[in-house]
């Protein structure tokens, strides 16, 4: 009994590590290969010698494919991931660290200004459109926030340089959200990163639902979110930085 628990945790722990829920603060980008463009998609190969390009290709338009048949705010979170890019397993490659054996990782730029790249370091023999279909929609919420946090930056910005009447209690509310999103980013809230990891938990189970995963599985990760009590946690960060942006863009 107490190896099929364990046999639980860790087959919940290897979903974290293959499907890249970790992102990173500054930026390993490997050298950009050939590139092609898919349904809004720039996927950019390798420029190492016996990269399976051709491969890559193919299973991220594959990939990108499954997500259609996600509901529309899933669809819309992947959406502002831009680039999907390959660094495979080769000695040429820079990063040999826990994430070779990640399926995809969300990856920052050193500028905040601009967005980050979902980078696939796992070898494509061991993985499958499945497996980076998933990692879209986990990394998808790192995307997103990352989103959110430069425009709400830009905003801060331009609430600084008008001085108008009632600009200080917005700043002040608007470093408060900036502060939570970048928590969130750096990992330095642990309850806050404990709600984020099961709201993409949540997520991650229900498409795997949608993409036909097997039942047996489905039950398992079902039991460890319940275990971690998982289905009523929320994060709220994005909702409330949204309504923010737009009460200050005058849409509400």
């Amino acid at each position: 009994m107490v190896f099929a628990r364990s046999w639980v945790w860790l087959l919940v722990v290897a979903v974290a590590v293959l499907f890249g829920f970790v992102s990173r603060g500054h930026a390993d980008f490997p050298p950009s290969g050939p590139k092609q463009t898919y349904k809004g998609f720039t996927l950019i190969g390798s420029t190492y010698p016996n990269a399976k390009n051709e491969r890559f290709f193919k299973m991220a338009k594959q990939a990108i494919d499954m997500t259609a048949a996600l509901p529309q705010e899933d669809r819309q979170r992947i959406a502002t991931i831009k680039t999907i890019q390959f660094d495979p397993p080769s000695k040429h490659r820079k990063v040999n660290d826990y994430r070779q054996n990640i399926v995809g990782v969300y990856t920052y730029s050193q500028n905040i200004g601009e967005p980050g790249v979902m980078i696939i370091y796992k070898k494509l023999l061991y993985s499958s459109p499945m497996q980076i279909a998933l990692s879209l929609q986990g990394n998808a919420f790192h995307a997103s926030r990352h989103r959110l946090l430069r425009i709400l930056t830009e905003r801060i910005g331009r609430l600084e340089a008008s001085g108008a009447a009632g600009s200080g209690s917005q700043i002040e509310q608007a470093k408060k959200l900036r502060a939570s999103l970048v928590a969130l980013r750096e990992k330095k809230n642990p309850d806050l990163q404990a709600r984020s990891e099961c709201v993409i938990d949540k997520s991650l189970l229900k498409a795997r639902k949608i993409f036909g995963a097997d039942t047996a599985q489905l039950n398992l990760y079902s039991a460890e979110l319940t275990k971690r009590n998982c289905w009523k946690k929320t994060v709220g960060i994005e909702e409330q930085t949204i309504q923010f942006i737009r009460q200050v863009d005058g849409k509400t």
